[in-house]
């Protein structure tokens, strides 16, 4: 706001206040915000921190109808990402946003990213920017999303009407092994910088090692492999929020129905967290009657379970429940912009 020279009335306010019962807690008043008056405070939840909302609602100005509710000024149309996953999972990637401002004048502009993520630079319109990333324990738990903004500075102001073009360069850690064989993405739809989740074009390409396989959105443009690397190549066939993917070593099968694709994917190995464990029993001496005042003079032997379930058991099943779903849905809010559902495992 103070980059930009926003008008007051339009102006961002916190304050820090100490109670007598409740102790410190937070006051936020923000106009471009969807909840424009927020009060809470930092808290614990087990041992990790989180900002418990206490009231959250619009102001009277916008529930009366006197101030229109707040829409983003700046307004992202298309994303090209390229990137490339190494052998060792860390990633590497260039974002470029086509990006229009609808008001005001923009000396500065914020986005988001996922704080394994880490901005390298940035230019607008080829001329090189400023980046400012200050990690804010208070401001990302009060967001609630898990992302940390970021400060991007042309090096002229963006106009309103006027269209740009913003490439963001960033690399990091978003995926991690969970045991052998099985991994998983973290941050799935903020792995890239965005802003909010603004509908827009999508063409992207990911290069990653060929003993992986990639499950991501939208209609594939081309798959071909160079030398221990696959490359895929994708676009969004309608407008969306988000673009996420996955990374894993997958049995996959695929069913039709109509002109819908369900593609299915499972691991071929079980996460270990998941593996049935040994259990340890007490077998008492045959020759003496057991019970609680009996000492305890028996055999401790380990007892092995039964095997655990197989991941790839049952992905056709799953596809033709996924297939069902689709259907039901389709027959009550219309057909959908896309024939094609990929559905991979989760963390």
């Amino acid at each position: 706001d103070l980059l930009n020279q926003a008008p007051l009335e339009k102006g961002f306010l916190y304050a820090a206040i100490g109670g007598k019962r409740l102790g410190n807690f937070d006051l936020v008043v923000d106009r471009q915000a969807t909840e424009q008056n927020l009060v809470g405070r930092v808290g614990l939840l087990g041992t990790r921190k989180v900002f418990e909302v206490w009231s959250s609602f619009e102001s009277r100005a916008v529930r009366l109808g006197r101030e229109p509710r707040p829409e983003d000024p700046l307004i992202v149309e298309a994303v090209t990402i390229d990137a490339t996953i190494r052998p060792d999972l860390s990633m590497e990637a260039v974002t470029r946003a086509r990006m229009k401002p609808l008001s005001g004048r923009h000396a500065v502009f914020s986005m988001e990213i996922n704080p394994a993520m880490a901005v390298t630079s940035a230019k607008v319109n080829g001329a090189p920017a400023e980046v400012y990333r200050q990690e804010s324990l208070r401001a990302n738990l009060i967001r609630g999303d898990g992302n940390e903004l970021f400060l991007i500075e042309p090096s002229t102001p963006l106009e309103p009407g006027s269209t740009y073009e913003v490439e963001i360069h960033h690399n990091g850690n978003v995926i991690s092994q969970a045991s052998k064989g099985v991994y998983f993405v973290g941050a799935r739809g903020t792995w890239y910088p965005n802003r909010g989740v603004q509908f827009a074009d999508y063409e992207y390409s990911f290069r990653y090692p060929r003993e992986f396989n990639l499950v991501t959105s939208g209609t594939a443009v081309s798959q071909e492999e160079n030398g221990d690397y696959r490359i895929t190549r994708r676009k969004s066939p309608a407008p969306m929020r988000l673009l996420g993917f996955n990374l894993g070593k997958y049995e996959q099968t695929t069913v039709k129905r109509g002109s819908l694709t369900v593609e299915v994917s499972a691991n071929r190995a079980l996460e270990e967290a998941l593996q049935p464990r040994d259990r340890m029993i007490v077998v008492p001496p045959p020759t003496v009657p057991w019970n609680r005042r009996t000492p305890n003079t028996g055999r401790i032997i380990s007892v092995s379970p039964a095997p655990g379930p197989n991941p790839v058991d049952g992905l056709t099943r799953v596809a033709a429940r996924v297939a069902d779903a689709f259907d039901f849905f389709t027959q009550r809010f219309g057909p959908a912009p896309f024939q094609s559902l990929s559905v991979s495992p989760g963390a």
